[in-house]
């Protein structure tokens, strides 16, 4: 049959003799002649489904009963005969059947546990997000399986509330997931609780629920506005004398042969530019631009995208004069495999820290130093955003008490004329003024 909206008595036979109609033009329809509403359609595909047309609150609605092969005619009948019954007592069937269906994805989402979302997040998490770096993965995996599995991996997704955010943060502070955990045959890793453990569960945790939400496994985030324990920022300005003796380990280190050039050269550089560690220990020779000085970080490559990194004259002589290892595109490779980055900073830290007499500053804190010796030389807070590649003003704005020193100065240069001595005050004649 080859007539569109033709009547007959649909049968089997009927339906397998329907030609699909050609490519573009609309699909065949064949209504049945006993039954109002049944039809079998087939578009250009030659899939036939059965389909029942009916009217409900003066409104057109159209329901699926199903695809020829997988239903017969007869039960396509007797399930259009079920849902005109439906209608006849005033009900919606279309309306139900997708309630329905919500109703099943919502029991699906239920049956999921915190466990097993957090085995979802960081198993797949990574290829749907390949701007979030590896160090950040690897963070959110400690906070997820060190605090918030233990707490609350059991419970059903459906069934988190605000209170077991909560619940996590007041466990991780009175140490409950404090332990010592067993990595390996030496390898032992000690899950501390307190305020900054808390914090960091807390941010995971609100970041797990907004990925759920984004695979619809969630409606809403329980963690958004929890009140998280205070960071405690901790900033470690170094002076010039301490910043020298830094300088003078380093060197004396490598000619001693207890610290590798690589990592000495790191350490240079995280200094005179006050980049971040990731951005310098995995810095590519194809990132560099020595004509113009800079180094041109991609998207992908610095924690708030695309990144112009200023390189001075000190860090310039550094680059220039590294040896550039064949095979591979790192500026500071690794010691073992050329093809990766060097990777032994953070022990190597703590040992040159510990001979330069500094034994709490962290390598992050080289970046906080070299922004107040910019504020000391004049420099507004948008040019130190600007060199360290703050994406906000308000990251910036935690130098600002810095920049009170240097005006605090020419203050005092300034109004030194106005200055009053001791002796000479007792010749000054002084008015008493009248109030009222």
């Amino acid at each position: 049959m080859k007539t569109k909206g033709q009547t007959a008595k649909i049968t089997k036979r009927v339906v397998d003799s329907i030609s699909p109609p050609p490519p573009g033009e609309a699909p065949v329809e064949v209504w049945d002649a006993d039954l109002k509403g049944l039809h079998v359609r087939v578009p250009a595909s030659g899939r036939a489904v059965y389909r029942l047309w009916y009217r409900v609150n003066g409104q057109q609605k159209v329901a699926t009963l199903g695809a020829h092969g997988a239903v017969t005619p007869e039960q396509a009948r007797e399930r259009a005969k079920t849902l005109l019954g439906a209608v006849a007592e005033g009900r919606d069937p279309v309306a139900e059947q997708k309630a329905a269906a919500e109703a099943a994805r919502e029991l699906a989402r239920r049956a999921i546990t915190v466990g097993e979302l957090i085995d979802r997040y960081l198993s797949e998490g990574p290829a749907l997000n390949p701007a979030k770096r590896a160090r950040s993965w690897a963070h959110d995996r400690t906070c997820l399986e060190s605090h918030v599995r233990p707490l609350i991996g059991n419970v059903l997704l459906g069934n988190v509330r605000r209170g077991d955010v909560e619940g996590i943060m007041t466990g991780v502070l009175q140490g409950k997931t404090a332990r010592r955990k067993k990595l390996g045959p030496r390898a032992v890793q000690n899950v501390k609780g307190g305020p900054a453990a808390a914090r960091s569960a807390v941010v995971a945790t609100q970041t797990l629920f907004q990925w759920a939400m984004q695979r619809e496994l969630m409606e809403s985030n329980p963690a958004r506005g929890v009140k998280r324990p205070s960071a405690g920022k901790r900033e470690t300005f170094l002076s010039d004398k301490q910043v020298e003796r830094l300088f003078n380990v380093i060197s004396d280190m490598e000619k001693d042969g207890r610290l590798a050039p690589v990592l000495g050269d790191t350490l240079r550089l995280l200094a005179l530019t006050g980049a971040r560690r990731a951005e310098v220990e995995q810095l590519r020779w194809s990132e560099l631009d020595f004509q113009r000085g800079v180094a041109m970080l991609p998207d992908l490559r610095s924690k708030t995208g695309r990144k112009t990194i200023p390189l001075g004259a000190p860090a310039l002589a550094i680059l220039a004069q590294r040896q550039r290892i064949p095979g591979s595109d790192f500026v500071f490779p690794g010691i073992k495999r050329a093809d990766r980055p060097a990777n032994a900073l953070s022990k190597n830290w703590q040992r040159v820290r510990e001979v330069a007499e500094l034994p709490d500053v962290r390598v992050h804190d080289l970046r906080h130093t070299l922004a107040s010796f910019l504020v000391a030389r004049g420099a507004s807070l948008p040019m130190i955003g600007a060199v360290l590649g703050h994406k906000s003003s308000q990251t910036t704005d935690r130098y600002a008490h810095l920049v009170a020193d240097p005006l605090r100065a020419l203050v005092d240069d300034a109004t030194a004329r106005f200055a009053v001595a001791p002796d000479d005050a007792q010749d000054t004649n002084v008015v008493a003024l009248k109030t009222s």
